[in-house]
């Protein structure tokens, strides 16, 4: 505990419960680790967990709690989040020129797509992005939960639902598009 004393009152700060959540988060993901082979969507074996942060792929993954507990719980969830948060490393590190020439083909395809935030991530390059990595994380979840899973999994995210929309309705068009530009196969991971 820290305590400090200002004017008379004794302020203390308890972060027992914040830290019991990311220990449970960590225990989950451990727990998915083994219940799942994810070494296929593994880039970096670097992962954070930041209680009520935003997750984020760089400079290091980080997830955060808030699907590990509570009328939030949501395994499935969790999962799908970092792995989303690992091909993000895939495409940086392995498939950064073909990204940028996918995202080329969808502005195309889907112009004024980027203009629905937050449907849609927070910029244009961002949402054009989050179409290939979140094709990619179906594909990844219909590989580990299957299909059916995965595609209910997809249609009740709160967060990108247009871009999420997009892929489940136009799953075959965006695969054409990547093995096209070679997104597809990525490579292993090291």
């Amino acid at each position: 505990m820290n305590m400090r004393s200002v004017d008379n009152i004794v302020i203390d700060i308890d972060l027992t419960t914040v830290q019991a959540l990311v220990e449970k988060a960590r225990d989950l993901l451990i727990a998915l680790r083994n219940e799942y082979d994810l070494s296929a969507w593994e880039y970096t074996k670097n992962v954070r967990i930041a209680p009520y942060e935003f997750p984020h792929s760089h400079p290091i993954l980080t997830i955060n709690a808030q699907l590990v507990d509570g009328p939030a719980k949501d395994v499935e969830a969790f999962l799908s989040t970092y792995i989303h948060e690992q091909i993000h490393w895939a495409l940086d590190d392995h498939r950064l020129s073909e990204t940028k020439e996918a995202m080329q083909v969808f502005k195309e395809t889907y112009p004024n797509f980027h203009k629905d935030f937050p449907t849609t991530a927070k910029d244009e390059c961002s949402s054009y992005l989050h179409l290939i990595v979140n094709w990619l994380e179906l594909k990844a979840m219909t590989e580990l939960v299957g299909a059916e899973r995965a595609r209910n999994l997809m249609g009740r995210f709160h967060h990108y639902t247009k871009i999420y929309e997009t892929v489940l309705c136009d799953f075959d068009e965006i695969q054409t598009v990547l093995e096209e530009t070679s997104i597809l196969p990525l490579p292993r991971p090291q």
